[in-house]
């Protein structure tokens, strides 16, 4: 049986202290859907996936604060098309950087593995 969490679509700004006139320069990207297996125990007490879009270096921070083993990572524009997408060892690599879309719009980041599916959207 598969634990289902729904939480909200949006973006959220988080707290930077070097926070510019621009806006913050770290933003988190909320995981939206997550369809996974019941965890018996996470690395920590945090999300089990949190992502991060860093404006001031144009990547995109993904964290795994649970082996999931081999997972997908892919990154599609609005109309579909896959931007980017790489494969991670979760129980091997604990965080992905990859580099953020240069185009501005709207983007779904979407992770799967053997039992995982989860995704979030963001804005450049």
């Amino acid at each position: 049986m598969l634990l289902i969490a729904i939480c909200s679509i949006a973006v959220n700004g988080i707290c930077n202290p070097d926070e510019g006139s621009n806006g913050p320069t770290r933003e988190e990207i909320n995981i939206n859907k997550l369809d996974i297996p019941p965890i018996p125990r996470p690395r920590s007490a945090v999300e089990l996936i949190e992502a991060y879009l860093n404006r001031t270096d144009s990547t995109i921070e993904v964290y795994f604060n649970y082996m999931f083993g081999d997972v997908t990572v892919t990154i599609e524009d609005a109309a579909g098309n896959v931007v980017t997408s790489q494969v991670c060892d979760t129980d091997a690599d604990e965080v992905l950087l990859l580099a953020a879309p240069e185009a501005e719009g709207e983007y779904t980041i979407k992770i799967a593995g053997q039992d995982l599916s989860a995704e979030g959207v963001f804005a450049i």
